[in-house]
């Protein structure tokens, strides 16, 4: 399960004028999820 969705990565890229393509916003939000996850078991 994805705690970081797609279009949460592209509202945030948005906000810091960050343009991203497709690929780019999937391969972050996949990437940010594996961070997020580490985090939670520290």
């Amino acid at each position: 399960m994805s705690t970081i969705s797609r279009d949460e990565v592209a509202r945030v890229a948005a906000l810091a004028r960050i343009e991203l393509r497709p690929d780019e916003l999937d391969r972050l939000a996949g990437e940010l999820d594996v961070i997020v996850e580490s985090i939670a078991k520290v």
